[in-house]
């Protein structure tokens, strides 16, 4: 058995013990709960830490540290705990030693963006945050069930993050942190991931609207913008695999019709997802 103080969250690291149990853990910040529960579990045997408070009603904010500590249990989550600590205590005064301000009101992405909208209006800048919104209407199953995760709050961050998958690398380290955090992930969480890319790869070719209609997909593009064209030759492979038309839609909007059959809703989303990735990176 080791006794001691907070003195351990230094870095002192005992290999041969892998339970902690720390008293009155509503009193301590966030930062020093994650420093003191990874002083167990530093070898080849399963770490465990149990935070314990007195019964008594917590405080808002001594509820959301000890949230988060259990939530983020994930290797790497030390970021995930900064973002959350900055969130429930807010940014501060970014020029001054203030600490103070509500960060959570507006969430950290939106804060950085108005934060760099002012930069850039400082500066004598302009920053373009025209991107065209995208209206997908495909008939998949998308959504968290219940019983994959309950709690509203932390089914919002998913969410959230979900709307931050833009490469492949990023749809593998949110698969690897849900598989992680919450075990195997439904067919509705894994179709989400695979929208959230078709979005990104939408969007990027300056689509307005992507739309299931009976045995094919209506892509409408933006007519302010120029559609990327794939050399002539890889354009002729396209049209043979997926019978490419052309037609206009309302206003002038430029239309473009695929065949896909849909039978199965990830076999489905893979195959649109390949179709808009060959018109974003062309092969040759």
């Amino acid at each position: 058995m080791l006794v001691t103080t907070t003195i351990i969250e230094s870095g002192l690291d005992i290999k041969n013990a892998n339970t902690l149990i720390i008293d009155n853990g509503d009193y301590m910040g966030l930062s020093q709960l994650y420093q003191l529960r990874g002083r167990v579990g530093r070898s080849d045997v399963q770490g465990y830490t149990y935070v314990t408070h007195r019964p008594k009603v917590l405080s808002e904010i001594s509820q959301k540290r000890l949230k988060a500590i259990k939530d983020f249990t994930a290797f790497g989550s030390g970021f995930k705990i900064a973002l959350r600590d900055l969130e429930i205590r807010g940014a501060g005064n970014i020029l001054g030693a203030a600490q103070s301000g509500n960060l959570a009101t507006i969430g950290y992405e939106l804060y950085c963006r108005i934060l760099d909208q002012a930069i850039h209006e400082r500066l004598g800048k302009e920053l373009d945050f025209s991107a065209s919104e995208l209206l997908i209407n495909l008939n998949v199953s998308s959504y968290i069930p219940e019983n994959y995760i309950a709690d509203e709050e932390l089914k919002y961050d998913i969410y959230k993050k979900l709307s931050y998958v833009k490469s492949r690398a990023d749809y593998d380290e949110l698969e690897d942190e849900l598989l992680d955090r919450f075990g195997e992930i439904p067919d509705g969480v894994y179709n989400l991931m695979a929208l959230a890319m078709i979005k990104h790869l939408g969007r990027s070719l300056g689509m307005t609207e992507i739309r299931e209609r009976g045995n094919s997909v209506l892509f409408t593009f933006d007519k302010s913008k120029e559609i990327p064209i794939p050399a002539p030759e890889r354009m002729q492979t396209l049209f043979n695999t997926y019978n490419i038309k052309f037609n206009a839609g309302k206003e002038d909007q430029i239309r473009w019709r695929i065949v896909l059959k849909h039978e199965q809703d990830q076999v489905y989303l893979k195959a649109l997802g390949e179709f808009l990735s060959q018109l974003v990176s062309p092969k040759n």
